[in-house]
């Protein structure tokens, strides 16, 4: 894994004027790589001006709870920019997840992305 980009575990895209961050591998479990993604997800909103974004978890059946600490900062400092954080294709353990940590009452959750774009509009 040492020396792998950001790439490596995630694309951003564009669909209209919201960021749309696809997550490609099935398990984001190492601390350091949630470390390198957070600070690209952090990147994207502080120097890249992107205050509208989608997090897709198709792809994914597993992540550390670091990871949900990624993106209750990603939500506060979109949220600090009159920005929109929303998430879809969560497998139905990690929406799980999420109700149990009452995160599904403050995050903006939808089953698939075509449901989630609408929701910006």
């Amino acid at each position: 894994m040492f020396g792998q980009s950001v790439d490596t575990w995630l694309t951003i895209e564009a669909a209209g004027d919201v960021t749309v961050v696809t997550f490609v591998v099935h398990a984001i479990m190492d601390e350091r790589v949630i470390r390198i993604i957070g600070q690209e997800l952090y990147r994207q909103v502080e120097t890249q001006g992107k205050d509208q974004m989608l997090l897709d978890f198709s792809d994914v059946k597993h992540f550390s709870s670091a990871l949900l600490a990624v993106i209750i900062e990603l939500n506060k400092k979109i949220k600090a920019t009159r920005g929109r954080l929303a998430l879809c294709g969560l497998h139905p353990d990690l929406r799980e997840v999420f109700v149990v940590t009452r995160l599904a009452g403050t995050l903006n959750i939808y089953e698939d992305r075509s449901e989630a774009l609408d929701s910006f509009l």
